[in-house]
């Protein structure tokens, strides 16, 4: 130890020498030394003060690992949902796609069910008119089932596919009802047909057959 001591040390030892002077005596016994005291005091203050620097170090540590951690999480959760988002809106997507196309397939074939509508064709050797049903008023083809019949036709057949079902049973019953009431329903057929839609993928139809006779 340097024989020149700090200011520092010369307190400590000073208040070390008081605090262990006795009051009925000021003698100090020969083998005490202050300076290793001192230096003892020292070094247990040094460990101390290195021992919590360390603690304050390892804590602080384990707080930001914790702080990425938690910084990780969030960023994942948020890739997550980000990614679920954009998953929901190409389903979302895709559904829109598939619906207008099935739009248009139904409009296509609306027009051509509209399109054979016009014409009262032979259908069997029996001569049954057949009336297809679109998407016109139910009364457009009302009329035209009550003008074939006044016409001397005595067995029409109402054919519809898909949504068009309820509107050719609403034909049926109007005419049964309103306007010619002695028309009976001879025979129902129900059936699944195969179309194809404008991308070329296939879907399977309902239709319905309502055969109307006088």
């Amino acid at each position: 130890m340097s024989e020149q001591l700090s200011f520092t040390q010369l307190l400590r030892k000073n208040e070390f020498i008081e605090s262990n002077t006795n009051e009925e005596t000021t003698k100090i016994d020969d083998d005490f030394d202050p300076d290793e005291k001192i230096e003892n005091l020292e070094r247990k203050i040094f460990e101390e003060e290195t021992r919590k620097a360390e603690q304050e170090a390892e804590e602080a540590k384990k707080a930001e690992e914790a702080k990425k951690a938690e910084e990780a999480r969030k960023a994942d959760e948020a890739r997550k949902a980000e990614e679920a988002k954009k998953a929901d809106e190409a389903r979302k997507a895709e559904e829109a796609k598939k619906a207008e196309q099935a739009a248009k397939q139904e409009s296509i074939e609306s027009q051509k069910n509209e399109e054979k509508s016009q014409k009262t064709t032979d259908d069997t050797s029996d001569d049954i008119s057949v009336i297809y049903i679109g998407s016109k008023p139910v009364m457009n083809y009302v009329l035209s089932i009550v003008t074939l019949i006044n016409n001397g036709v005595n067995k029409v057949s109402v054919k519809a596919r898909g949504r068009a079902i309820n509107r050719a049973v609403d034909v049926a019953e109007v005419v049964r009802h309103k306007f010619i009431t002695k028309t009976v329903v001879e025979d129902i057929n129900i059936a699944t047909e195969e179309v194809f839609r404008a991308d070329g993928s296939a879907s399977n139809v309902s239709t319905i057959e309502i055969i109307l006779t006088i």
